[in-house]
């Protein structure tokens, strides 16, 4: 059975018996960050944001007018290592409906309509921040088609939507509490849900990763924004949906190994695995793959017991250095 080390009151995913560590590298000057990893065959597709802008020790975002986000498309093998690699051309969307002036941020891929899709934040003011959230097809390198969706709620902001893909019916995780999804058709006509039961412990909370099939039910990863310190931080945790997306377990909360900027971006399930895809600082785009027991044993705590029980066997102890495996991307664009 798969423990965890635990430190001042928080569970490190990271400290998990069996954990492998990756870390993208990209070319150029853009830095990668909050990457979204999905199962293609034998092997996987991910979509790497990269970025020209900085976060200071303060944890705040030094912009600037030319600010914006290049998205990288990378295909691996089973072993992650690229097969594929070049940037997404996405040139033709930046300036039509709302706009995406400054790019699309923190995109989640799915398979959809047998073709590879991406959920994104498009960006298109600073100041006031707007960001619309932006439906996106793709075909290989090139952003074939995008649907830029209004607020279903009348927000300048709209980001971090969860896509599930159930018997070819496209549906997204708007909100946590109360459960809030959007419905999509085939033919992008958008219907707003709000389901009757609010899940309280949540509150606050928003998504993070696409939701993905786990055993006969769903499974994602959501996240809350920490603002009572400088610089801010995450916690996420996981949380098992049925197919109505009624909550039936969740996790306590959990950082990847430091309660700081970590932001998970991506779940792909693989096998017996848990890959999760998540950024730290805006800085560094990393995967972590943990054994399924790991997220079962989240999942079924018990309220308190299991997070004591870790504090009880490994408290005081601290994180040991990560060895990350890197993944090299060069320009290949050929058929990705």
């Amino acid at each position: 059975m798969a423990r965890f080390k635990a430190r001042g009151g928080l569970l490190r995913l990271s400290d998990c018996p069996g954990a492998r560590y990756y870390r993208f590298q990209i070319p150029g000057e853009f830095v990668p960050c909050n990457p979204s990893l999905a199962a293609d065959g034998d092997g996987f597709l991910a979509l790497v944001r990269t970025v020209n802008d900085r976060i200071d020790e303060g944890g705040i975002y030094r912009i600037t007018p030319g600010s914006t986000s290049i998205n990288w498309l990378l295909r691996l093998d089973s072993s992650l290592r690229v097969q594929e690699a070049a940037a997404i051309d996405d040139e033709a969307w930046r300036g039509a409906g709302p706009g995406a002036r400054h790019g699309f941020q923190d995109g989640r891929l799915f398979r959809w309509q047998d073709r590879w899709w991406f959920a994104a934040a498009a960006k298109s003011s600073f100041n006031p921040a707007r960001y619309t959230f932006a439906l996106c097809r793709l075909d290989g390198n090139r952003l074939e088609e995008c649907r830029f969706v209004p607020s279903p709620i009348g927000m300048p902001v709209e980001k971090n939507w969860m896509p599930r893909v159930l018997d070819g019916a496209l549906a997204f995780v708007y909100w946590i509490s109360p459960t809030q999804i959007v419905h999509c058709d085939a033919d992008g006509h958008f219907d707003f849900q709000v389901l009757a039961e609010p899940a309280t412990e949540f509150a606050g909370w928003s998504g993070s990763s696409q939701v993905v099939p786990y055993r006969r039910n769903w499974l994602c990863v959501v996240h809350f924004r920490h603002r009572d310190s400088q610089p801010h931080r995450y916690s996420h945790a996981f949380i098992e949906f049925d197919r109505d997306f009624r909550i039936l377990r969740s996790s306590d909360p959990w950082v990847f190994d430091a309660p700081t900027i970590e932001f998970c971006s991506s779940l792909c399930i693989a096998g017996d695995e848990a890959i999760l895809g998540y950024g730290v600082w805006d800085r560094e785009a990393r995967l972590l793959r943990v054994p399924l027991s790991a997220v079962d044993r989240l999942l079924d705590r018990g309220g308190r017991a299991l997070l004591q029980r870790a504090l009880n066997i490994y408290g005081g102890i601290t994180a040991g250095s990560r060895t990350f495996t890197p993944i090299a991307a060069t320009e290949r664009p050929s058929g990705v």
